[in-house]
């Protein structure tokens, strides 16, 4: 199994990749569970498996930035007027936790942990905390069941 690089997320970063290619990503409030104040999003940029981060504690127009963009995209709010595509499943994780899980990319679920298998490869993703990983478990499922 590979598990991710953890890297600070940076504008370079950010213009470096689409956000079409994010796999899984949480945003957290500032008086969040688990990443109080972070981003982090899971993503392959040059086949690298990378976990970038970010708080709004130390980068606040990043972090703002980040979680416009994924808003942005998620399927539950878009409209034909706004022309932003449908690619994240909006998931409540949680005391003020959002999770966006790319539509295109189907999740497994691991002994406290979720599997991204692309090109005969595993990938692990780490939830910020158990209670994020509970509540995204419970939404695949429920995802799972109305497809």
């Amino acid at each position: 199994m590979i598990e991710s690089i953890f890297t600070k997320l940076t504008f370079d970063l950010v213009n470096s990749f689409k956000f079409r290619n994010v796999i899984y990503a949480e945003v957290a409030s500032a008086g969040a569970m688990g990443n109080t104040g972070g981003i982090i999003m899971y993503v392959i940029i040059e086949e690298q498996f990378l976990c970038l981060e970010v708080s709004v504690f130390e980068e606040k127009e990043i972090y703002k930035f980040v979680a416009l963009e994924l808003s942005k995209h998620k399927r539950d709010i878009n409209c034909d007027y706004l022309n932003y595509q449908d690619i994240f499943d909006f998931i409540n994780g949680g005391m003020g936790n959002n999770v966006f899980v790319n539509i295109n990319c189907p999740l497994k679920v691991g002994n406290g942990f979720l599997i991204y298998q692309y090109n005969n490869h595993e990938y692990k993703i780490d939830c910020s905390c158990l209670g994020v990983f509970d509540n995204v478990l419970s939404a695949l499922n429920i995802l799972k069941s109305e497809s």
